[in-house]
């Protein structure tokens, strides 16, 4: 079984099922940290590409999409997008607040 303090960082991030599943293929705790370590960088790189997309969109280029993904913005508390994106609340609202410009909402 796998312990509480390795399963917590994951049960917002969708892997459980995941970390599960390497459990009973792999049997140690080590394999298992180090399988989830390379899923979250997947879902990292997952939400960079669905924030890029989006702010591409928004931006037409890429040079203002990716300026803007890691300048610091003063609606996400001062801090890049880009640093938002390693946790789930952070991609939302890094997401959210695409949106709210898309659709000229004031920022």
């Amino acid at each position: 079984m796998i312990p509480s303090r390795t399963l917590g960082p994951y049960y917002d991030r969708g892997a459980v099922s995941d970390c599960l599943q390497f459990n009973w293929i792999l049997g140690t705790e080590e394999n298992i940290t180090t399988n989830l370590n390379s899923i979250m960088g997947n879902l990292e790189k997952q939400r960079y590409r669905e924030a890029f997309a989006k702010a591409l969109r928004l931006f037409g280029n890429e040079s203002d999409a990716y300026g803007w993904l890691n300048e610091p913005s003063f609606p996400l508390g001062d801090v890049t997008p880009l640093s938002l994106l390693s946790t789930a609340q952070g991609f939302e609202l890094v997401l959210y607040e695409l949106s709210q410009m898309e659709f000229g909402h004031p920022v």
